[in-house]
């Protein structure tokens, strides 16, 4: 079609289907059906944007670089998805404190008011006659399940073995 960009030829082209798909043109024919009228309205969009893309030298970079004369698509969607103002330069302390406070401080904030009302803190340190306590069970089952075949403890024995930590007990007192 020529050398590309605002060339002689894109002007001539562009009258040319002008003359022959404009609204207008269209509209005073009235062979024409209501189906057609419409084709004929994309049809004339769709030549002012390629005439458009063809003469704005923004818009035509735009096609060679993104395949489309708005730019790029990807970057619409995302000046769609936010407000404009977290976009601006002058905002960006503005955004990246309220991103950094929302992300960041406000959670940390949460999880210590949770975490210091949370009754597994009885579990945060390992009271010094635990391991004793413990053993002694532990040694007890074995000796009991010392005469089976089957050497092997069982999950209530666990659980006995795990109620003689003092920790078990200050949870108890918390519930």
């Amino acid at each position: 079609m020529g050398d590309g960009f605002n060339s002689p030829q894109v002007k001539k082209g562009y009258k040319k289907l002008a003359r022959e798909w404009h609204p207008d043109k269209i509209a005073q024919n009235r062979s024409k059906t209501d189906e057609e009228r419409e084709a004929a309205k994309k049809k004339w969009l769709d030549i002012v944007r390629a005439y458009e893309t063809l003469t704005d030298n923004e818009k035509y970079k735009n096609w060679i670089e993104y395949g489309n004369p708005e730019g790029s698509i990807l970057a619409k969607t995302i000046d769609l998805a936010m407000p404009s103002w977290v976009l601006k330069q002058e905002n960006q302390l503005y955004v990246l404190v309220g991103f950094f406070s929302s992300f960041v401080i406000v959670p940390m904030l949460i999880i210590s008011q949770v975490k210091s009302n949370d009754p597994a803190d009885a579990f945060a340190e390992v009271h010094e006659d635990t391991p004793s306590y413990m053993s002694e069970q532990l040694f007890m089952v074995l000796d009991k399940n010392a005469g089976k075949k089957i050497k092997e403890i069982s999950n209530d024995q666990w659980i006995e073995i795990m109620e003689q930590s003092v920790e078990f007990f200050t949870l108890n007192d918390r519930l």
